[in-house]
């Protein structure tokens, strides 16, 4: 079923994204006004340590990322390249902050044009992260949103429930449909050993979520002060991934750049200072800013050295 006028309905949902990630931005340097007043409390050696820590941390969990990127792919397929694919997917993922948040899927397709690879093999591992990761985030924030929510709005327990298990039941429902090429996997077996690899991924992404989310928790408490765990746990825990899942969903905000920081300023506001949340909001933004940074010179090294295993191993084959 066409859309019509689909042209311009993608171009003004991206002017859209593109305005809320300025004027997100925007909104949360305005906080900064006060600058001094807010942000001298905390000590330089404590700014330090929140970004090195959390560049750390986010290079840690982008490797398990693209680890997992690699189990999208046929085992017969990725058998001796999968340091290869680890590199590739480090090396691609800083293109999600240009225009348009999509360079990070073009720059991987290139595994495609690799021997024993395919092109619609690397766009359904794409497709794959893309869902599992929407599902593994929206299912668990769902627990955070609750918590954020229910402050202001009485929303019965079962209405989350409902929106939890629908959305893990969607995507693990269109994932199993596109695997088949619209087509349901054809036998019993090929679906269950499916579905467990696509269960197995959740949980492998949901621990993504608690590393970062568990950072920028652990992170926050000195700098936020007392004030920072008057929030329940939960919702401490999975603000991040809640701010996360608005900014990849936002068209046109590279990185969720600007959602993803207004969010989490706004969420914090209630508890501490506008101006120390912004800082240290900003402060994690960095750190992932930097991490994104080092994978990529980190996929430079693994690809490198992926490449010159594989020359020598194809060397060794051939000698007589």
């Amino acid at each position: 079923m066409q859309i019509p006028h689909r042209h311009l309905v993608e171009k003004l949902l991206r002017m859209c994204g593109r305005f809320l990630s300025i004027a997100g931005l925007g909104y949360v340097l305005w906080m900064l006004r006060d600058i001094k007043g807010g942000m001298g409390a905390v000590g330089a050696v404590q700014w330090g340590i929140t970004v090195g820590v959390g560049t750390i941390g986010y290079l840690v969990g982008s490797l398990w990322l693209a680890w997992i990127w690699t189990w999208w792919f046929p085992v017969s397929a990725a058998n001796g390249s999968r340091l290869r694919l680890v590199g590739l997917y480090s090396k691609t993922q800083i293109g999600k902050y240009l225009p348009g948040n999509v360079f990070h899927f073009v720059g991987r397709q290139e595994c495609g044009t690799w021997p024993g690879f395919t092109q619609k093999q690397a766009a359904f591992a794409s497709l794959l992260e893309t869902v599992l990761l929407l599902v593994s985030a929206s299912t668990f924030s769902l627990m955070a949103g609750r918590g954020l929510l229910q402050q202001r709005f009485e929303i019965p327990s079962y209405v989350w429930w409902g929106l939890g298990i629908g959305m893990l039941v969607a995507g693990v429902g269109l994932i199993v449909w596109r695997s088949g090429n619209g087509q349901f996997v054809e036998t019993r077996a090929k679906l269950a050993r499916f579905l467990c690899k696509v269960f197995v991924g959740i949980a492998g992404y949901a621990m993504y979520f608690l590393l970062i989310g568990g950072l920028f928790l652990l992170l926050g408490n000195p700098i936020l002060g007392s004030e920072f765990r008057m929030m329940g746990f939960i919702e401490r825990l999975w603000l991040y991934p809640v701010a996360w899942l608005a900014g990849v969903v936002t068209p046109g905000a590279p990185g969720g750049l600007g959602v993803r920081e207004s969010l989490l300023v706004l969420a914090l506001e209630p508890y501490v200072p506008s101006t120390t949340a912004a800082g240290y909001v900003l402060a994690f933004r960095l750190a992932t800013v930097i991490g994104d940074i080092g994978l990529w010179g980190i996929g430079c090294v693994i690809t490198n050295l992926a490449d010159h295993r594989l020359k020598t191993e194809s060397s060794q084959s051939t000698t007589p």
